[in-house]
C-alpha cells in the first residue's frame, strides 16, 4: 500500500509515526528482529502446595468447603447473612493468631471468636445462623452442607442459636 505520507512495507517493518506536518513524509525505519530460543524446561509439579495451612483451613478443604485466601486471611463459605465491604456474601472471615492452629473468626457483628478445632468452627455457625434465622425465610434451614455437621456434634435445636 502507497500513499504520499507512508512507504510500502514488507513484514518485518514497522512504521514510525512523527507529527504529521504537512507536506512532510513519514519516515519508517526496519525494526529489528530479536530471535527468541526456546528452551527446554523440564519442572516437576508437587502434589500439596508449599504453604503449611491451619489445621483447620485443611480439613475444610478435604470436606469440600470453598476456603478463599487473600492477604489479610481466608473466607470461608456457609454462613448465612454475613455481608460487609470485606467479604463475600456467606463467607465468615478468619486470620491467623499467633498460638497454632487457633484461627479468630469474625461474625456479622463483628465479635471474634477464637476457633481451634472443626467442631468449635461447626458450633460458631449454629450461633451464626441463630442470628440470621428470623431475618428472612432464606435462612430458615442450615446451610445444607453444615446440616449434616451440625446433626453430628449435637449443636441444632429446635431453636437455632441456644
Amino acid at each position: 500500500m502507497t500513499d504520499n505520507n507512508t512507504n510500502q512495507f514488507d513484514n518485518t517493518s514497522i512504521p514510525v509515526s512523527t507529527p504529521t506536518i504537512p507536506n512532510t513524509p513519514v519516515v519508517a525505519e526496519k525494526a529489528e528482529q530479536k530471535k527468541v530460543k526456546k528452551a527446554e524446561v523440564s519442572l516437576k509439579t508437587i502434589d500439596k502446595p508449599v504453604r503449611q495451612l491451619p489445621k483447620i483451613i485443611n480439613e475444610l478443604i478435604e470436606k469440600n468447603f470453598s476456603i478463599v485466601l487473600n492477604q489479610k486471611g481466608y473466607f470461608v463459605e456457609g454462613f448465612y447473612g454475613i455481608s460487609n465491604e470485606t467479604s463475600f456474601t456467606g463467607y465468615i472471615f478468619a486470620q491467623e493468631t499467633s498460638e497454632p492452629n487457633t484461627l479468630v473468626f469474625f461474625d456479622a457483628k463483628g465479635h471474634k471468636h477464637y476457633i481451634k478445632s472443626f467442631d468449635e468452627l461447626v458450633a460458631l455457625n449454629s450461633v451464626v445462623w441463630g442470628q440470621f434465622y428470623k431475618v428472612s425465610d432464606a435462612y430458615k434451614k442450615p446451610n445444607a452442607k453444615w446440616f449434616s455437621y451440625m446433626l453430628e456434634s449435637g449443636v441444632l435445636n429446635i431453636t437455632p442459636g441456644k
